[in-house]
């Protein structure tokens, strides 16, 4: 968005006019934005293969962070009240966009009267807040192990990044937000082409059940092995795992919304249109935002993936609006990502291990561990 004002930009601020009214405007000068920027004080890497809007150029978007930008510091209290409040546990989540669709979501914030809301706990990561779907590691786009939370205010800085040239990339130290020692988690995120690349490497010492997964609005119309194929109008995504040859994906619904009670209707400042003696509120539907209207837009759906026992590396490729069985990447570890250029174009293996489950409704779900400290529940939950 500041690259668009840039270029729009004639060189002079409104105030000066009235020293300097006569003198003509410079000229326009011709900005070439960067298709690559990375933000390390807020751990936030952003890349693109074009600015171009017109979808016959095939543009693609990604977006991921790594830990909140107030993690790690000294001297809280000398931040934006909002920062804090508002963080959720995110560390590794990203988007992907295509020419005209949005593939890969994040699904924001929650109803801000859900009991406990902003309650972070004395500890940062023990309140309600970390209860609800849409704050919880397991609502993000990012790693999930054995159902618990990540820690939301560890660091997850970014260990190495290129912007240059036909791949960009950047790769994040998540360790700290599971708990564990440095580089024991590591995320790499890259753009070739029009080519997006999430690799993730553990060490040895991570035990435990790991869900890797993604939420969209796109319609699946295959889901089968290790390749997911969705559609959302005439735009296509094409999803595969490169590697383990073992890892398959599994299609599902988030968690249903579940319901808390309120002690005081007359409390709630967003909510003047509930039912007389309503004591209980419901966390958002499992719905993308349409326009302005919270949650009131196509079904969110969630493709995952059971990490394979005794795998150290997951990586998974995302084809925006890309035919089939076009070339995909090849798989290089992150220690050469941060030694030289990573992954080249390659031929891919169109093996696939594991057998399909035709019927992904029925797929288990992956549900947040609640910290004992909350509240009591009512209703579906």
């Amino acid at each position: 968005m500041d690259a668009r004002l840039i270029g729009a930009y004639e060189g002079w601020f409104l105030p000066f006019t009235a020293i300097w009214a006569n003198r003509p405007k410079a000229s326009q000068r011709k900005v070439e934005p960067p298709t690559a920027k990375i933000f390390y004080s807020g751990n936030l890497a952003c890349f693109r293969n074009t600015w171009s809007k017109d979808p016959a150029a095939r543009p693609v978007y990604l977006a991921i962070k790594g830990g909140n930008a107030f993690a790690g510091r000294t001297g809280s209290a000398s931040l934006p009240e909002d920062l804090v409040l508002h963080a959720q546990a995110d560390a590794g989540s990203f988007i992907v966009d295509g020419a005209r669709q949005r593939w890969i979501i994040d699904l924001g914030p929650d109803d801000y009267d859900l009991p406990g809301y902003f309650d972070h706990g004395t500890d940062n990561r023990s309140g309600p807040r970390w209860r609800y779907y849409r704050t919880h590691a397991a609502g993000h786009n990012t790693l999930v192990i054995d159902g618990r939370n990540q820690i939301p205010t560890a660091r997850a800085p970014i260990t190495g990044s290129n912007v240059d040239g036909h791949c960009k990339w950047a790769v994040f130290d998540l360790s700290a937000a599971y708990g564990k020692l440095p580089g024991s988690i590591r995320r790499g995120a890259a753009l070739t082409g029009r080519q997006v690349l999430i690799q993730d490497e553990i060490g040895p010492e991570v035990l435990g059940a790991i869900i890797w997964s993604v939420h969209t609005t796109a319609k699946p119309v295959s889901v089968s092995g290790s390749v997911a194929r969705f559609q959302l109008g005439e735009d296509r995504l094409v999803v595969r795992i490169l590697e383990p040859e073992t890892a398959c994906f599994e299609l599902s619904f988030p968690p249903e919304p579940r319901l808390f009670p309120i002690a005081d209707v007359r409390q709630l400042h967003s909510h003047t249109t509930l039912p007389r003696g309503a004591n209980h509120i419901s966390e958002l539907p499992r719905r993308a935002d349409e326009g302005r209207n919270r949650a009131t837009g196509a079904l969110i759906r969630r493709l995952q993936i059971a990490w394979p026992t005794g795998a150290r590396r997951l990586s998974v490729l995302f084809l925006p609006d890309y035919d089939d069985d076009e070339f995909a990447l090849g798989v290089t570890p992150l220690d050469e990502w941060l030694a030289r250029h990573p992954a080249r174009p390659a031929d891919f293996p169109r093996s696939v291990v594991c057998e399909p489950d035709e019927s992904y409704t029925r797929l288990p779900l992956v549900q947040a561990v609640v910290p004992e400290r909350s509240h009591s529940m009512v209703g579906n939950g």
